[in-house]
């Protein structure tokens, strides 16, 4: 699990990852969907994926250069972890906020039952 946690952990390798797995895509267009993300980290997180023979990166001689990023062989296997990774975060973030939500009803001492969208 350790080694795994090497590849994957750390803010922005499973999101990388996760980006990348439909297609290839170039350096501007995975700083352009992970916004909160500076050039020198991804850079950075980029080169380590391809160091760790998880993302292949690709050089078009065409003028002006192209790099394109995507998965190796080796990358795709680790997307149903990443898959897994994902479905909890989003059952967690539910989960989170309905039983925030029910507590603070629960606090007013409304109950789930007489709480109806009528009443809002």
């Amino acid at each position: 699990m350790l080694l795994t946690l090497q590849i994957v952990g750390g803010r922005w390798k499973g999101i990388v990852i996760w980006n990348l797995r439909e297609e290839k895509k170039r350096f501007c267009e995975l700083k352009r969907i992970l916004v909160s993300i500076n050039d020198k980290i991804l850079s950075q997180v980029l080169k380590e994926l391809e160091e760790q023979v998880v993302v292949k990166r690709k050089v078009c001689e065409l003028v002006p250069q192209k790099v394109e990023y995507s998965l190796t062989k080796e990358g795709k296997k680790l997307l149903p972890i990443v898959q897994a990774m994902n479905d909890y975060g989003q059952i967690f973030w539910f989960n989170f906020w309905f039983n925030t939500l029910a507590y603070n009803l629960w606090q007013r001492g409304q109950t789930s039952a007489s709480y109806t969208l009528g009443r809002i």
